[in-house]
Order: C-alpha cells, then structure tokens, then sequence
C-alpha cells in the first residue's frame, strides 16, 4: 500500500513540469492568434495590441517550454529525496504539500518575469516597437 501511495505522489509531483512543457508546446505551435481575456498569456502589456499580443504569446511558449524541463529534472530526484520519510506519514505529507507549493510559485515566477522582462524591452509603455 505504501508503494502504491509513494507512486502516486510522485505522478503527482511530475503533473506542474509536465503541464508547463505542454502549454510550451501548445503555444509555441498554436498560440491564441486574437487579444482573448480568456486564455493564453494575459496581462496588460501582452494584451496593449496584437503586435504585443502576438508577441508575448510566442514567448510564453518557448519560456514554458524550457521551465517546465528544468522543473522537471528539479522534480523528479526531489522526489526521490521526498521518498525517505513515510508516505501517510504527517511529515512526509507536509514536505510533499511544501515542494509541490515552493514548485508551483518559483515555476510561476520563472516564467512570468522573463516575458515581462522581454515584452517591456522590445516595446514601449503604448505597446509601440522600440
């Protein structure tokens, strides 16, 4: 049962890495072509114009593409550390429900500050070209 517990945690684990490297991969072949307050990369600089839109969403997927495998090589020997205490035990739950949160954020903010970054060196305050 034990074994059982251990491998579905670690399924778990694996979920944010694997997503992210699939929203990279989705983006990066199909991004939202039109400014949707619904999906894609959305905050005020990507959605000023199309020009920015455009190119904040093509960014996003290379970024989350290449986030999602370093938080995968980060993720998976984190979980085999994460292994040494028992799985239904209460520490072992909270240092899982830890990782899986410090993960979730630094995974987050990783992607979220290098576009930012981008959109605000290729384009002025308007959403104009530098």
């Amino acid at each position: 049962m034990e074994w059982g517990l251990r491998i579905f945690l670690f399924v778990c684990n694996l979920i944010l890495p694997l997503t992210f490297i699939g929203l990279g991969q989705q983006f990066t072949k199909k991004p939202p072509e039109t400014i949707d307050p619904m999906r894609g990369y959305r905050t005020v600089m990507s959605m000023k114009n199309q020009d920015t839109w455009a190119f904040a969403q093509a960014y996003y997927g290379r970024t989350c593409y290449k986030i999602g495998w370093a938080a995968l090589a980060v993720t998976a020997p984190a979980q085999v550390w994460l292994m040494r205490w028992p799985a239904g035990s209460i520490e072992g739950g909270i240092r899982q429900a830890g990782f899986i949160l410090l993960e979730a954020v630094a995974v987050c903010i990783a992607v979220y500050a290098p576009v930012e970054r981008a959109l605000k060196k290729t384009f002025d305050k308007a959403g104009n070209r530098r």
